[in-house]
């Protein structure tokens, strides 16, 4: 119980800090689905670069330098803010309603604040959205987990962090798209084995946990 208030709290947080920045998340499904699909068009104009290339022109084509720097943190915050969001969604089953918007936007305004979110923050963020897409997508689309998880592994270069650089080997990428690596009853319903984590509400410190008593090979670039 003292787990789920806690959840129910920092979202409650997450939420205020979105209507602060007059992005309330939707309140019924004909609002969610419609966002969601806006937020899925973003993502995949970004991918072609073509979204992105709008996007340094905000807040105006006449903008200055400061304004559009000003703008581009705002978009980290909102980045952030979407991001915890998401990692509550995705380990609670019964908040996943919101779970593929918030992971959505997450990238989108990712993708907004450019050279302000670092290579390793946006890394984490292309694998816990391949996390949401290995947990919603049908076996025929999960080439797209793959194709996130190969965005992380660009982004950091072969320079990743000891969090994230078992998933940079090709044994770890196989254990990732093979394994059922999040809790299917939520964080709240699994206390001794989140007890153990030092991050018990990140989606990836599970996934590292669960994988840290597989021996996943020697080390092999995935490419």
């Amino acid at each position: 119980m003292g787990s789920m208030n806690k959840v129910s709290d920092a979202t409650r947080e997450l939420q205020t800090c979105l209507r602060l920045y007059s992005r309330p998340l939707p309140v019924s499904r004909w609002t969610l689905y419609p966002s969601v699909l806006w937020a899925l068009f973003r993502q995949v104009v970004n991918r072609l670069w073509i979204g992105r290339w709008l996007a340094k022109l905000q807040p105006g084509l006449l903008s200055t330098r400061s304004s559009r720097a000003e703008a581009r943190n705002s978009h980290k915050d909102l980045c952030l803010v979407y991001h915890r969001l998401h990692q509550l969604y995705l380990l609670h089953e019964s908040r996943t309603r919101y779970s593929l918007y918030c992971g959505l936007n997450a990238l989108n305004y990712c993708d907004a604040a450019f050279s302000h979110v670092s290579p390793e923050l946006r890394a984490t963020l292309y694998i816990t959205f391949a996390l949401e897409l290995k947990k919603s997508l049908p076996a025929w689309l999960q080439f797209l987990t793959s194709f996130y998880l190969r965005l992380a592994r660009l982004e950091t270069e072969g320079q990743a962090s000891p969090r994230l650089q078992w998933l940079m080997s090709s044994y770890g990428k196989k254990y990732f798209l093979s394994h059922a690596i999040l809790p299917s009853g939520g964080a709240s319903e699994s206390p001794q084995l989140f007890a153990k984590l030092t991050h018990p509400y990140d989606p990836l410190a599970h996934v590292a946990k669960v994988s840290s008593g597989v021996n996943l090979g020697p080390e092999s670039s995935w490419f």
